[in-house]
């Protein structure tokens, strides 16, 4: 189990990695892809954008509710 100070250290990394440049993220707003956007916008803040493409295939109303819930974040949605 990763300690919080193994985490900061992954997260300067990462910022380290991309330097400047941006990122597209596809979110599905499923666990895998909602936390890899959350751990992303811990390390590289407003460099990341986030993409979520409403397929047609998801229950009545759930597309409405990703973007209510990743609205409110400090995300580039």
């Amino acid at each position: 189990i990763p300690t919080d100070e193994s985490f900061v250290d992954g997260t300067k990394r990462i910022a380290e990695l991309w330097g400047t440049d941006t990122v597209i993220l596809g979110l599905s707003g499923g666990v895998d892809s909602s936390v890899a956007a959350t751990l992303l916008s811990r390390a590289i803040g407003k460099q990341l954008i986030c993409i979520f493409v409403d397929h047609g295939f998801m229950r009545q109303d759930e597309g409405d509710e990703i973007e209510s819930i990743f609205s409110k974040m400090d995300l580039h949605f």
